[in-house]
């Protein structure tokens, strides 16, 4: 039996590939349980030509995941399936599907609830012994994640997503993603862990150390960003990778980024993550307004919360920096300014992700926004967007205007950031082929020359 799983095509502004981890566990798990099975990967996000690859492979099932930007899309790779194919069993599952599975129901046989591993081979298993699935099933979560088999990497295009992985000041590039546990213990309103019930899993630090190992042996990769909720909460893990990395000599090569919320660090914490190759943690600041943030954090963050762990990432040589949002439903503009203000004269903040509020299906806010009839009857998912070229060049959003970059820019430490991060990424003088390069000169030639005669003394 063939069986492809599929990340649709996909034209946005998202301009950063992150390797499809869930999509990846399904296919390992599947693999792993039905050995007689061919199962491929196809990713329109990796630049892969879907329809292309599907009528070439002809398969049975098709399973197809999607974000909500993606779902039209989706929706439209769905349909076309059963058009061009030969009346293939249609499967749709991610994130949009599990928070509006009636209206993904329309478009496929069958609706996968929650994670795919256990569900997904059940469908396959019965479809084998002649029963066909239709509808909605609720998939099961993986209680021990270290349970999984191991990344199927021969299954995804690394190298593209190498080419177009994710970007924080202080890696160099490439940058692998990477993803080491599933849940949230909190329920932040704007995020799809806010009705979400499954419990806070890990995978072990063993496995985490044998994944990394495995892409820096294979492809020479040295930056790593772990996309996970909250990486550092486990400080028990922590200390066991801090261990390992020792233990097989990666601090001598090993680079990494994560997230993490500002109300658990502590200058502990940040140590140790720092003895261990840390170079940037992305805060969920979300609000330098304190009644905004309460909103936003549900009550479980404080201002204080964000300054502190700010100060204490500098004090031990982290980048810090995190995301912003506003326009919240219980903000006013007085809110919106104290928290911009915030920002801008901010000495500790090197680099803020802002934007406006954006109401994803599954979230407290959505339901909020759908209760009070703020919604349109036919949402453009496409334009639920949050990462945009301006967040990419200098990390804030395209929704504040071009006079609040500049204000939050020019500032001596955050230039010389940008400026040396991308001196050790790309090389300094190569920077004239970018946008920045030319903005600095045009905007702000005299920290230009400062810099320029820094970096000519770094290399000396």
């Amino acid at each position: 039996m063939k069986v492809a799983l599929c990340v649709p095509e996909y034209n946005s502004a998202l301009n950063e590939t992150c390797v499809p981890y869930g999509l990846a566990s399904i296919a390992g798990y599947l693999r792993e349980q039905v050995p007689s099975v061919e199962v491929k990967i196809f990713d329109g996000m990796a630049k892969h030509d879907v329809h292309a690859r599907l009528l070439e492979f002809q398969p049975e099932v098709i399973g197809v995941t999607a974000s909500t930007p993606q779902a039209l899309d989706a929706y439209k790779l769905l349909h076309w399936c059963k058009t061009a194919l030969k009346n293939p069993l249609t499967v749709i599952g991610g994130v949009h599907a599990s928070a509006l599975p009636e209206e993904a129901k329309e478009h496929a046989d069958v609706v996968v609830v929650g994670e795919g591993e256990l569900a997904f081979t059940e469908i396959i298993k019965d479809l084998m012994n002649g029963i066909r699935a239709k509808g909605i099933i609720q998939g099961e979560y993986i209680q021990d994640l270290d349970s999984l088999p191991p990344t199927p990497f021969d299954l995804v295009d690394v190298k593209e997503y190498l080419a177009h992985g994710p970007w924080l000041p202080g890696l160099e590039s490439p940058v692998m993603n990477g993803v080491s546990s599933r849940g949230c213990p909190y329920n932040c309103c704007f995020c799809k862990n806010s009705t979400r019930k499954d419990p806070v899993r890990y995978h072990g630090a063993k496995r985490i150390v044998d994944e990394i190992l495995y892409i820096h042996n294979r492809f020479g990769v040295t930056s790593f960003y772990f996309s996970d909720d909250e990486f550092l909460l486990n400080v028990k893990r922590l200390r066991e990778i801090a261990e390992l990395f020792k233990h097989y000599g990666m601090l001598e090569w090993i680079r990494w980024a994560c997230q993490a919320r500002t109300k658990n660090t502590t200058l502990e914490t940040l140590k140790l993550a720092k003895s261990m190759g840390c170079v940037t943690i992305a805060f969920g600041l979300e609000s330098g307004c304190q009644k905004s943030l309460e909103y936003w954090k549900t009550g479980t963050t404080s201002v204080e919360d964000n300054m502190r762990a700010l100060r204490f990432s500098k004090m031990v040589g982290i980048i810090g920096g995190g995301s912003f949002i506003f326009g919240g439903p219980h903000e006013t503009l007085e809110d919106m300014q104290e928290g911009l203000e915030w920002i801008l004269n901010n000495d500790v903040l090197f680099f803020a992700g802002v934007g406006t509020l954006i109401p994803f299906p599954g979230t407290s806010v959505w339901n909020y926004c759908k209760k009070i009839g703020s919604l349109p009857k036919n949402v453009d998912y496409k334009r639920l967007v949050p990462t945009s070229f301006a967040e990419r060049t200098y990390f804030v959003n395209s929704h504040m205007p071009l006079v609040v970059y500049r204000r939050f820019l020019v500032h001596a430490t955050r230039l010389m950031r940008i400026y040396c991060d991308a001196r050790l990424s790309k090389g300094f003088f190569g920077l004239s082929r970018s946008l920045r390069w030319w903005w600095g000169w045009a905007f702000h030639p005299l920290y230009m020359l400062k810099l320029v005669k820094q970096v000519i003394t770094l290399k000396e």
